[in-house]
């Protein structure tokens, strides 16, 4: 939120917020009331999934896609809270906008729900309050000399999220079959809120040049997600980023394209790429692995 004002609203928030009938927009001031109404529905949601209330169709709705559904042996006996609002269902906040999130009134319904009251609550040592990107791990490397990124003005680039393939979608395009890698993408973009992601290729150690061509028709099908001429961005793992980005630049007419390798970066991870240095021969990149998040 935004001096008062909706910024941004998740799928899953605008799922309960219909529940409850609050009409969440982008741009359009709010009250503390209707959010109130969300994040009660929220936290008695969490009630459900432990089992402390009636599951009913909402409660499936809200998972995260294709989890594994919580089912539990037996209630549970004890309670406790880590992660982005966890401090603050242990102490209680007043100022509810701080963050310029709903985090703050969603422990506060947390606080009053079932989950804190039916069951034994067993506070942690240690919390986080930040509910956006907090603390994290950060590698910095150098990408070498077979980088593929033609518009330096691109750049720096940062926080840009890093979509790792699955094992089959991967062999696809190696394939020059990209609609599953295309459905992924288009999943993430919306799961995840990005504007854009990094493609990350692992499985392909030396690819010749008719499988090269191939992943690029691959990652080129891919690209169709993404906004209107948004740079389409790539890391490798082995070293075939100069094949590789000057293929795609064959077949990307529409959208700027940066190539890199040699750089190990796994799903959850987020990448900023730096201004090329020695004359464009080599690119630092910081890549981040979150330990708290969203």
């Amino acid at each position: 939120m935004e001096s008062g004002r909706i910024s941004y609203v998740s799928l899953r928030a605008a799922l309960v917020a219909q529940d409850v009938g609050v009409s969440l927009q982008v741009g359009v001031p709010v009250e503390t009331g209707p959010l109130r109404k969300v994040t009660d529905r929220m936290a008695a949601v969490l009630c459900e999934a432990a089992g402390l209330l009636p599951e009913t169709l909402l409660c499936r709705g809200v998972e995260t896609r294709e989890a594994t559904p919580m089912q539990l042996e037996r209630p549970a006996d004890c309670v406790s809270f880590s992660g982005g609002v966890a401090d603050y269902v242990y102490h209680p906040a007043s100022d509810w906008f701080r963050h310029g999130d709903i985090g703050l009134l969603l422990a506060d319904s947390i606080r009053r729900s079932a989950l804190f009251t039916a069951r034994r609550m067993i506070p942690v040592r240690e919390t986080i309050r930040a509910t956006v990107v907090g603390a994290g791990a950060y590698t910095t490397t150098v990408s070498g000399s077979t980088i593929d990124c033609v518009r330096e003005d691109l750049l720096p680039l940062k926080n840009l999220p890093v979509l790792v393939p699955g094992k089959e979608t991967e062999e696809a395009a190696g394939l020059g079959q990209g609609e599953v890698l295309a459905r992924e993408t288009r999943w993430f973009l919306q799961e995840s809120g990005a504007d854009n992601v990094v493609f990350c290729l692992k499985r392909f150690r030396a690819p010749d040049y008719r499988q090269a061509c191939a992943l690029a028709d691959a990652l080129a099908e891919a690209a169709g997600p993404l906004p209107p001429g948004a740079p389409l961005l790539v890391l490798t793992e082995q070293d075939y980023a100069k094949a590789l980005g000057q293929a795609l630049r064959r077949r990307v007419k529409d959208r700027p394209v940066v190539c890199i390798d040699s750089v190990r970066a796994e799903e959850g991870d987020y990448l900023d790429l730096g201004r090329p240095l020695m004359d464009g021969l080599v690119l630092p990149e910081v890549v981040k692995t979150l330990i708290f998040g969203e």
